[in-house]
């Protein structure tokens, strides 16, 4: 389920870079969607970390 976050993410990130300037609002929200991957990446590794028994 984590890891299925990421595909939309990746595409809002692929819409929002090209398409909106890097300052004001669009730039706080592209931080946030940044931050998200990050958070939803991190929690993806860990949870499979977790489950897995090496």
């Amino acid at each position: 389920m984590i890891h299925f976050r990421r595909g939309p993410t990746y595409a809002l990130l692929f819409l929002a870079l090209p398409s909106f300037g890097r300052r004001g609002a669009w730039f706080t929200a592209l931080l946030g969607i940044l931050a998200f991957d990050r958070a939803t990446s991190i929690a993806d590794i860990w949870f499979v970390l977790e489950r897995r028994h090496w």
